[in-house]
């Protein structure tokens, strides 16, 4: 199977209302599509998304480079699986992105799945399965929208749900989530590196109350290397997001702090694809450390397809994505991914990554 044709697009879907945090505000998605095109008619999907703030990497720096992969480096010629893991190590050696690694390999996995009519699951070797069951996240919000969408995922009777803190008002939101939600629900917190290490053991002891299960990057990002030192002052486990974009980082973190004491959040894009989240994954279950499958805001059909095969074949704490439907004006597949009642949702089996793109829509919501 030999590439013919690359197209990368830039997406950018516009929200119904913005998406905050402490580290950013979005009012659109912003990913990068890659579509491989093949010379036996077939088609390959791809996509990552850069972010700064986790990895370093920016969406323009990740965009040239895939223009001068694709001016200067020969298209790829597919005869095995071997080979395209062959060749995303090249690209690794020559590109410190693993945003880019992401999307050429999923695109080629897809591609590869679709020729040889195997499911994603089957080419990344995993035979265990489970049925994915999604968490809601919720933005900051003014008081009344947080009432209002608190209420909402109350209906949906979903098993655990995310807040965003490290904002002014954010007990008063825990307090007002609890109310809603009731006791039996899991309540986890991310602060996107809000605070200092003081701020931090105060924030978690005012929390308390609300029973929180983890706290997600707490620390500033010049002090996150007391995170072992938080993690001795608590015992609310840490959730390490972009604090874990490497497989070294995860080593480091199960010689300082004990497996109990803290979580990975793996993440599709950051990690550099499937077959290294999947990687990292393994290393830490075998220690003991629980994982959660997070996903950036505005991930297309693309990304969500491939987070919920992983969910569908790793045993996961918690699992995030497939949220356009719920804020987004449109989506890229033909079938937008969601999730309805206890955070369930259809599995997939199809070959690649079993989703169908709809070019019309691709093109409407980027730039190519």
């Amino acid at each position: 199977m030999q590439i013919t044709l690359v197209h990368v697009y830039r997406v950018r879907i516009p929200f119904s209302f913005s998406v905050d945090h402490n580290l950013k505000k979005r009012n659109c998605s912003e990913s990068l599509v890659i579509s491989l095109h093949a010379d036996n008619g077939k088609i390959g999907y791809g996509e990552c998304t850069p972010r700064t703030y986790v990895t370093g990497e920016s969406s323009e720096g990740v965009w040239n480079s895939f223009q001068e992969i694709i001016q200067h480096w020969p298209l790829p010629r597919i005869h095995k699986l071997e080979d395209i893991f062959e060749f995303c190590k090249k690209l690794e050696e020559a590109y410190s992105l693993p945003s880019l690694i992401c999307a050429w390999e999923m695109a080629l996995l897809d591609l590869w799945g679709k020729q040889e009519r195997l499911t994603m699951a089957s080419l990344l070797g995993r035979e265990e399965s489970f049925d994915p069951q999604y968490s809601a996240v919720l933005p900051m919000l003014p008081r009344l929208k947080l009432e209002h969408w608190l209420k909402k995922i109350a209906a949906l009777n979903l098993a655990h749900i995310k807040m965003k803190v490290g904002h002014e008002g954010d007990v008063d939101d825990l307090a007002l989530a609890r109310m809603i939600m009731g006791p039996e629900v899991d309540i986890r917190v991310d602060a996107n590196r809000a605070w200092s290490l003081a701020e931090a053991s105060q924030k978690l002891e005012e929390f308390r109350p609300f029973q929180i299960s983890c706290v997600e990057e707490p620390l500033q990002a010049d002090v996150a290397d007391k995170l072992p030192e938080l993690s001795q002052r608590t015992d609310i486990p840490i959730l390490l997001d972009e604090s874990l974009c490497r497989k070294e980082q995860l080593l480091f973190y199960l010689n300082e702090m004990p497996a109990n004491s803290f979580m990975v959040n793996l993440k599709i894009s950051k990690l550099g694809g499937l077959s290294k989240c999947s990687e990292i994954y393994r290393l830490a279950h075998k220690e003991g450390v629980p994982c959660q499958l997070g996903c950036h805001v505005g991930e297309t059909a693309i990304l969500s397809a491939a987070g919920r095969i992983f969910a569908q074949h790793h045993k996961l704490k918690y699992l995030e994505g497939s949220y356009g439907p719920f804020f987004m004006e449109d989506d890229i597949a033909r079938q937008p991914l969601f999730f309805s009642s206890r955070g369930r949702a259809d599995r997939i089996e199809g070959n690649g990554l079993g989703i169908e793109i709809d070019p019309v829509k691709l093109a409407k919501y980027s730039e190519l």
